[in-house]
């Protein structure tokens, strides 16, 4: 989920997910931690964790890359967007200049009971190198739900701000102008909100070529005084050439604290396999 420009690849890399998040890219939604079980996941999502790795994105021209993955589970910030059944994603980016980097990420949804939705988020993204451990990128994203079978429109836009160091630390900031809340308690609807997000994640390497993340979050309506949740994720991956595997554990605050977010949590062990090219 995340890539960090040099001397890895300049695409979003989806990791695992801060499983969606810590939420695909330098430190794009895939790097948002998505704390998403994605494999941003996004993540994101958690996933989420987004940790830069090695691809070959840049032997294609324009820097073409991207990824083709399958979850047990679609987890975006601690609560699923599947209804705990699997989903099947994609993303494909490019890097038209040095540094930018311009792309989409789709998943397949099942946003309510017996329903089938896609969703799908163009992004573009500027990294800088500060120095040879340490990276910052900014990134738009477009967040758009096709066959939306809720009442209420919730597609919005976010501009993320990222950091990641040695490979090891990262963290975000995602802010959005214009998320639409809905209260299912009290049917209460609030229009473009600003909402605020917040990630962080660690990640290190393992023995017998294994890698292990945590990440958690938090879930800011900076508008309203309640919605606030906070989120998280553990997991491993193990790479295998151009296919990645991922077993998370996610964790998220009940819906009493959830309330415009009042689908089911994540199931807590979620399975990815990603194949990267």
């Amino acid at each position: 989920m995340s890539d960090t420009g040099i001397p890895v690849c300049h695409s979003p890399c989806r990791f695992g997910t801060l499983a969606r998040t810590m939420n695909k890219y330098w430190s794009f939604r895939h790097e948002e931690l998505r704390l998403t079980a994605r494999i941003n996941l996004h993540s994101i999502g958690f996933v989420l964790i987004l940790i830069s790795q090695p691809c070959t994105s840049s032997e294609l021209p324009l820097g073409l890359g991207g990824s083709i993955s399958w979850t047990s589970d679609y987890v975006f910030r601690g609560v699923s967007q599947s209804q705990n059944l699997p989903a099947i994603q994609a993303e494909v980016h490019v890097q038209p200049v040095e540094h930018w980097v311009v792309g989409a990420w789709a998943s397949t949804l099942h946003l309510l009971p017996s329903t089938h939705s896609t969703e799908i988020n163009p992004y573009v993204g500027h990294q800088w190198t500060i120095n040879q451990d340490w990276n910052l990128n900014i990134t738009g994203t477009h967040y758009q739900y096709l066959n939306d079978p809720r009442s209420v429109s919730y597609n919005y836009d976010e501009l993320s701000l990222s950091t990641q160091w040695a490979d090891t630390i990262f963290a975000r900031v995602a802010w959005s102008p214009n998320t639409n809340l809905y209260q299912y308690s009290g049917y209460r609807y609030y229009e473009n909100q600003q909402t605020l997000t917040i990630e962080g994640g660690y990640h290190a390497p393992l023995p017998w070529k294994l890698d292990a993340q945590i990440g958690a979050g938090l879930y800011l309506p900076l508008e309203l005084h309640q919605g606030r949740y906070a989120y998280g994720s553990a997991g491993i991956t193990r790479q295998f050439g151009s296919i990645q595997l991922e077993l998370n554990y996610f964790w998220v605050q009940s819906k009493e604290h959830r309330i415009f977010n009042q689908w089911n949590a994540g199931t807590p062990w979620v399975v990815a396999v990603q194949w990267q090219f």
